[in-house]
């Protein structure tokens, strides 16, 4: 079993650091508190009470309606989980019971008031102010040995949250240098700023971004947290490598992206094998080897005591024990059948997908592997366990459903769900490294870590050459779709290299597996791609109110 995770929150200091008064000045993280005096003093004292700030700038990622009083707000992996549909990867159900229908289909994700909207609004700044104020406690201990992770941990989150934020509500940076994003609020920024604090431009923000990750590097040199769901030095420059590939500065990601893969070599972190890949995995941040940072959920966490209101529930396939949401109402969530078809079958990850026809249904080689027989009819009325057998007697209606995420301590029996969510893997570090050398010149080198990488730990048959470093480009944009399956990657992939959604082949007539309502097509660079500020932050901030994005009119029409 897990074992509860503890979290000491932070309360609020007196300065007002977020884009909205009157929505964030109650926030109070949860867990026990901590007052200015003490963080400054805990972080005198010792590294382990100067890490005791830091909990408090990951409560959200695992909050249960932290910022929407709905089962469908449970942190982080929940908005993970819109990001996935509204892209063209994931194919489900759009019947009520899927929570996530309205992003399917596309029909309220860039409005003032959606639900994805205004949770990546709300959830960032709120995470922001908590960053904020340790910023403000911890500036001046910059030479204190026990203060300097705890300073760089905040930088580094108000950075990746900023980072969030400018990717949603702004255009992509690269040749929209101009455009607007969002406003800023530091630690020092004066309250009365906030009631007419207009939106900063790329070019702008990213300078504040890449500055406080500059900072944080060198900050948390050497630094190991203690769990894996605080920030290590590696995953800095992992983030900042992200920033550089979204800005094109392609020497620069590669570079970080090598340096995120060594420091994390150096601490027993690899890739997965292919052989760790042909069983459901991908469940446990803190064990896992490829895992540098994720959300830890314990068996005592308010997503766990929830029953189904947690990622496990909603979105894999594997959770019988406590009952999962997706199994109990069929939303099972499955792959874009045009994507599956252009995986090799020499291909480990193809059997992420179940695609097998067997006796009581479609199966997969990795649950044959896993679980041998115990997902067969026979074998669950023999233990009395009706609901594994409903995986194989419904797999023969929803073929390509994924099963790539282990269930609770890899049990189908397990009573709780608690799988945890991996933010970020070293195997994404691969890809920006080969991609950024390609893109910045090398495009040998670059085709040689991708190959080097995909022969390795994925494909031993793969073998291709690219013509130029675009096309190398696009066969990254291709793994990383099916390597980073519900894991809330592919839509940022999208707006970084400029992408339509591609769910349907109109011209052939293939749909993919989508159902009506949501076979459609949206082109690169259509307003669809960039969010409206909340309608909370024009009422607050008349910097905005007449300088908001446009809305779009309707929802997109099926194409068959």
């Amino acid at each position: 079993m897990k074992m509860k995770h503890l979290y000491i929150g932070l309360t609020a200091v007196s300065m007002l650091s977020v884009g909205c008064q009157d929505q964030f000045e109650n926030i109070k993280p949860s867990g026990s508190s901590l007052s200015l005096e003490q963080v400054q003093n805990g972080a005198k004292l010792s590294a382990e009470r100067a890490e005791a700030g830091i909990p408090g700038l990951f409560n959200q990622l695992n909050a249960r309606e932290g910022i929407y009083a709905i089962q469908g707000d449970f942190g982080y992996p929940s908005f993970a989980c819109r990001l996935e549909h509204l892209g063209d990867n994931v194919v489900t159900t759009t019947q009520g019971y899927n929570w996530f229908h309205s992003e399917l289909k596309h029909e309220q994700n860039n409005l003032k008031g959606a639900i994805a909207t205004v949770w990546a609004w709300n959830a960032s700044y709120k995470n922001i102010k908590l960053a904020n104020d340790i910023i403000l406690v911890n500036r001046d201990l910059r030479e204190d040995a026990t203060a300097r992770p705890v300073l760089g941990t905040a930088k580094a989150m108000r950075a990746w949250d900023y980072f969030l934020l400018a990717q949603l509500f702004g255009k992509t940076y690269k040749g929209n240098e101009q455009a607007l994003t969002v406003p800023i609020i530091k630690e020092d920024t004066d309250p009365k700023v906030l009631e007419d604090n207009p939106r900063l431009t790329n070019e702008e923000i990213y300078k504040f971004i890449l500055a406080d990750l500059d900072d944080a590097v060198e900050l948390m040199k050497g630094y190991t947290p203690s769990a894996k769901n605080f920030l290590s030095e590696a995953v800095v420059y992992g983030i900042r490598s992200r920033v550089h590939m979204v800005m094109n500065n392609w020497k620069q990601a590669a570079a970080d992206a090598k340096k995120a893969i060594d420091l994390f070599a150096e601490k027993g972190g690899a890739p997965y094998s292919i052989a760790d890949c042909s069983i459901p995995n991908f469940d446990d941040v803190q064990t896992s080897k490829n895992a540098m940072w994720g959300v830890i959920i314990g068996t005592e966490d308010p997503v766990t005591k929830s029953g189904i209101a947690n990622y496990t529930s909603m979105f894999t396939s594997l959770c019988f024990g406590s009952g999962g949401y997706t199994t109990m109402v069929d939303t099972w969530k499955r792959l874009n059948r045009r994507v599956w078809d252009q995986i090799p079958t020499t291909d480990v990850r193809r059997d992420w997908f179940v695609h097998e026809k067997a006796m009581y249904g479609y199966t997969s080689p990795i649950l044959k592997k896993a679980y041998g027989d115990q997902m067969t009819m026979e074998s669950a009325k023999k233990n009395n366990i009706t609901d594994v057998a409903f995986l194989s007697y419904k797999m023969a209606d929803y073929p390509l459903t994924v099963v790539k995420f282990a269930p609770t301590n890899k049990s189908l029996t397990e009573a709780e769900n608690s799988v945890d969510f991996m933010l970020m893997r070293v195997e994404e570090m691969y890809y920006n490294y080969a991609e950024a050398t390609a893109m910045g010149g090398d495009i040998a080198g670059g085709a040689k870590i991708l190959t080097d990488f995909v022969k390795t730990y994925r494909n031993p048959g793969f073998n291709k050459t690219f013509a130029d470093a675009k096309a190398l480009q696009d066969e990254i944009y291709f793994q990383k779709r099916v390597e980073f399956f519900g894991e809330g990657i592919s839509w940022f992939d999208m707006l970084r290299m400029k992408k339509g959604l591609d769910r349907v082949d109109v011209a052939k007539k293939d749909d993919g597996g989508y159902p009506e309502l949501t076979r459609f097509n949206i082109p690169a660079g259509a307003i669809n791609f960039t969010w409206q500020l909340p309608e909370s932050e024009e009422q607050a901030n008349k910097a905005v109110t007449k300088n908001n994005n446009p809305a779009i009119t309707g929802t997109p029409k099926d194409m068959f």
